[in-house]
C-alpha cells in the first residue's frame, strides 16, 4: 500500500496506467478511513474548542456545547471508513456515466482504485491537520489548498488515464456533477 501511495507522488501518470492489486486498495481505504478517524476526533477535541473560543461571549458554556457532538467511539470509526468508500463509489458512478455518455469508455473498477489513490493529498492533509491539532500549533488553510489543488490535479490525471482520452475531456467529466447540479438549479433562479 505504501509503495503505490509513494509511487501516485513520485510518477503519478504512470501509477494510474498501472493495475493496482485488490488488497492493496481495500488496504488504502482502511487506512485513509483511519486518518478519516483521527482527522474527524482531533477536530472535536481541539479544533473545534479553539473556534468556538473565538466565540466565547456568544457561547458562554463552550464544554457542554462541545460535548453535544460527542459520538461514540466506534460509531465514529465505522463512519469514518464507510462514508469515504460510499462517496467513492458514488463519486466513480458519475464519472463512469460521464465516460460512457460522452466518449463511449469504461472501466469503473480501475476508475475506482485510480481515484482512491488519487485522494493521497487529502489524506496527508487531515494526518498533518490532526498532528498540528494534538500538538496545539496552528495548521494554515493554505496548506489545505495547496493540498485540494493537487488532489484535484490528480482526479483529472486518474480520469485521463484510465479512460486513456485527453485532459481536456478528463477536466469535463471531473466537473460534471457540478455541471449536472447548476444546470438542474438554473430554473430555480430564473
Amino acid at each position: 500500500m505504501f509503495e503505490f501511495i509513494v509511487k501516485v507522488i513520485k510518477a503519478p501518470k504512470k501509477t494510474f496506467k498501472e493495475e493496482i492489486p485488490n488488497f492493496t486498495f481495500v488496504m488504502f481505504l482502511i487506512f485513509a478511513g483511519l486518518v478519516n478517524y483521527l482527522y474527524v476526533e482531533s477536530f472535536l477535541r481541539f479544533g473545534l474548542k479553539n473556534f468556538l473560543n473565538l466565540y466565547k461571549q456568544i457561547i458562554p458554556n463552550i464544554d457542554d456545547f462541545i460535548n453535544t457532538f460527542s459520538i461514540d467511539p466506534v460509531k465514529l470509526l465505522l463512519f469514518s471508513i464507510i462514508i469515504p468508500v460510499i462517496f467513492l463509489f458514488l463519486t466513480t458512478a458519475i464519472y463512469e456515466m460521464g465516460a460512457q455518455l460522452f466518449f463511449k469508455k469504461q472501466n469503473g473498477i480501475k476508475l475506482m482504485k485510480n481515484l482512491a489513490f488519487a485522494s493521497v493529498p487529502m489524506v496527508f492533509a487531515r494526518l498533518l491537520y490532526s498532528i498540528s491539532m494534538i500538538f496545539n500549533v496552528n495548521f494554515l488553510t493554505l496548506i489545505n489548498f495547496v493540498f485540494l489543488i493537487w488532489e484535484v490535479l490528480l482526479f483529472i490525471l486518474a480520469i485521463s488515464e484510465t479512460y486513456e482520452i485527453d485532459k481536456t475531456k478528463a477536466v469535463l467529466i471531473y466537473f460534471l456533477p457540478l455541471i449536472l447540479i447548476v444546470v438542474s438549479l438554473f430554473p430555480l433562479f430564473i
